[in-house]
């Protein structure tokens, strides 16, 4: 069942070889003597599975990537006013104990 999950037909050798107290060779040689030919379709699509998982899950994460820029940029700009404004409350402060100290 391995393939099925995404991992590789050696990982589902290991899991028979496991399971039937077989080495992982023999597991190997018999599925493609015997059994191959039987999960064709099955095995190609267990194949096909994870690029379009794959694909759908680039897709979410350049969703996420652009709406994390959009953010990004959006808490960029109001950093950028409130440094300002703190910037123009220190000089104001500033100038303020300058005229106390006077």
């Amino acid at each position: 069942m391995a393939v099925r999950e995404g991992r590789s037909q050696l990982a589902g050798f290991e899991e028979a070889a496991e399971e039937l107290g077989r080495t992982k060779q023999a597991c190997g040689f018999r599925w493609n003597k015997t059994l191959r030919a039987q999960y064709e379709a099955e095995l190609e699509d267990a194949k096909t599975r994870p690029k379009q998982m794959m694909r759908s899950h680039l897709k979410q994460a350049l969703m996420s990537f652009d709406q994390l820029s959009e953010a990004y940029q959006s808490l960029k700009k109001s950093h950028e006013a409130l440094k300002h404004e703190h910037d123009d409350l220190v000089k104001w402060l500033e100038q303020g104990l300058e005229k106390v100290r006077q």
